[in-house]
């Protein structure tokens, strides 16, 4: 029978075998490992892209893990310089700190620090009453101790008032100076009067998640127990030796140190500072319990 096929027919079905085997091989075989492997390399790619942006992240997150540590170590150094401990976590404790902050160590630390300029103070200023209910956490954490700006006169030269101003950096409490007025002082030679508003402020630790309205200040209106800054004939100021209980040893007072000042890297606040100043108060009776403006007696200054 295969001598009935013509010669010319044989090379033709071979080819024709060899294009269908080709065409099937290809379909069926190298296409879908051609497509497998676009599947792999695209896969490879995006792996790499995750692999490249890992190490962006990392780098990224050590960058930012050294940066809140920073911030951190600044925050520390703030409240322990420029405020005290002061935690919202146990609202009541927080407002027996406040008491003690109002009644004994604002005055005296806020009269030592104006009169370092070489100001003196010249007006008598009242100091808000301690609140009688726990307070509520400040939204930006910064508690208003003053919920009305304070108004004080001070007198010095023009070169002490400007240091005024350029001291606020060292001042032991967050405060703010507005409206600046001033005008020459009585009598002969070139003393100055100087009448600004100044407002307080501490910086707390608040709890997650916790009510914090708009306006949160110190509550209550002037009464008894509230500290005086000025000029004599107000309460008993600042003795001599300074604010009791104040300065780098200060222990954590009623309420205790904030959460997270404990720990790796933020300091602990000692057991003393708050101790001594109750245990002055104790002795020195109402030496220790004054406000702004120093204590005079018996015709002269102490």
């Amino acid at each position: 029978m295969l001598g009935k096929i013509p010669l010319f027919v044989i090379p033709i079905v071979a080819v024709l075998l060899v294009v269908g085997i080709s065409f099937a091989t290809n379909k069926y075989y190298v296409t879908p490992l051609r497509d497998q492997l676009a599947k792999k390399q695209q896969e490879y790619m995006g792996l790499k892209q995750k692999a490249d942006g890992l190490a962006s992240a990392l780098k990224q997150l050590e960058d930012t893990t050294r940066q809140w540590k920073e911030a951190h170590a600044k925050l520390q150094h703030l409240m322990m310089t420029r405020s005290i401990p002061l935690s919202f976590y146990m609202p009541v404790e927080a407002m027996i700190t406040l008491a003690y902050e109002l009644r004994h160590d604002l005055g005296p630390v806020m009269t030592k620090w104006l009169e370092s300029t070489g100001c003196t103070i010249e007006s008598s200023v009242a100091l808000p009453a301690p609140p009688g209910t726990p307070p509520l956490p400040p939204a930006n954490g910064f508690y208003q101790v003053t919920p009305q700006p304070l108004t004080i006169t001070v007198r010095g030269k023009l070169a002490q008032i400007e240091q005024l101003y350029r001291s606020l950096k060292n001042c032991p409490r967050v405060v703010t100076i507005s409206g600046l007025d001033l005008r020459r002082g009585p009598g002969p030679g070139d003393d100055m009067l100087g009448s600004f508003t100044l407002n307080v402020y501490l910086l707390v630790e608040t709890p997650p998640g916790a009510a914090m309205p708009a306006a949160a200040g110190a509550a209550g209106a002037e009464g008894p127990g509230m500290g005086m800054l000025g000029a004599p004939g107000g309460m008993p100021g600042m003795p001599g030796g300074g604010a009791p209980g104040m300065g780098p040893g200060m222990g954590a007072g009623p309420g205790g140190a904030p959460p997270g000042m404990g720990g790796a890297g933020a300091p602990a606040p000692s057991a003393g500072g708050r101790g001594r100043a109750r245990g002055g108060e104790e002795e020195g009776g109402e030496e220790a319990g004054g406000g702004l403006g120093r204590r005079r007696g018996g015709g002269g200054e102490e």
